[in-house]
């Protein structure tokens, strides 16, 4: 009887394991869309830059060492106002954390999310 037992919940431990396997896969597709369209975004920016004439690489790279700075000394600072109650929040949030007001988005990259 407790051999049964020990089977059962070792079953039910393999079955919620492989239900958070395909959840994590999940999330490892929707990473991967997401990665895809902001390479596509970076491409087509940078199509239109250099068909301007306005961008080199190298004006490229040093930007891309500029927002690389910015971002790791502002990580997870941004906050918004919700437009709601007004309460501050973390700004890559969905929704409000206190009333639930969906956060808007403020700049293209945000839509991604």
């Amino acid at each position: 009887m407790r051999q049964n037992k020990n089977i059962a919940d070792a079953k039910g431990s393999a079955d919620r394991a492989g239900i958070r396997a395909d959840q994590v896969n999940d999330q490892v597709r929707q990473l991967e869309r997401r990665l895809e369209k902001l390479a596509g975004i970076t491409e087509a920016l940078w199509e239109l830059l250099k068909e301007a004439g306005q961008m080199t690489e190298e004006h490229i790279f040093e930007r891309v060492k500029t927002i690389e700075a910015r971002q790791s000394s502002q990580k997870n600072r941004a906050v918004v106002v919700c437009p709601k109650c007004n309460r501050t929040t973390v700004s890559k949030q969905v929704k409000c954390m206190y009333c639930g007001q969906d956060i808007p988005k403020t700049n293209i990259f945000d839509q991604l999310y």
